[in-house]
């Protein structure tokens, strides 16, 4: 990942954001909302190796969630000083309501950073070829 430039990386994680393929840029990640095609539709590559590669998307996606909900308790508590069971329902709905819209483009954007890496290929590429573009 070190020899590839900031706006090439940027732009693929930009494609992985909008649930699109890093490596051909066309094919979709997804088969239906939060099922994810284990190949792309379009070249072929496989977007997760082994079970459980999904997890580094998925605390993107809570601490994401977390940190914009733990700002958002202290700037209201400091505005208005609601009661703190209504904030706990608030923020945890919050939470839940960001994670579930936000689930797609964060696996995509970590399947992004798996390609950059070069964990996303088609089975049929050697590993040295890893993480080019090879269009």
């Amino acid at each position: 990942m070190a020899d590839r430039k900031t706006g090439e990386i940027v732009h693929k994680l930009w494609v992985g954001a909008r649930a699109r393929c890093p490596h051909c840029e066309q094919g979709a990640m997804f088969a239906r909302l939060f099922r994810m095609n284990r190949l792309c539709p379009a070249c072929g590559v496989r977007f997760e190796r082994q079970d459980g590669e999904s997890i580094g998307g998925m605390v993107v996606n809570f601490s994401f969630a977390v940190t914009t909900a733990l700002a958002g308790f202290f700037i209201v508590e400091a505005a208005s000083h609601p009661p703190l069971l209504t904030q706990l329902l608030i923020w945890s709905v919050y939470c839940l309501a960001v994670s579930l819209l936000l689930y797609r483009s964060t696996r995509g954007v970590w399947v992004a950073v798996a390609y950059l890496t070069g964990g996303v290929r088609r089975d049929d590429e050697p590993a040295e070829t890893r993480g080019g573009d090879g269009r």
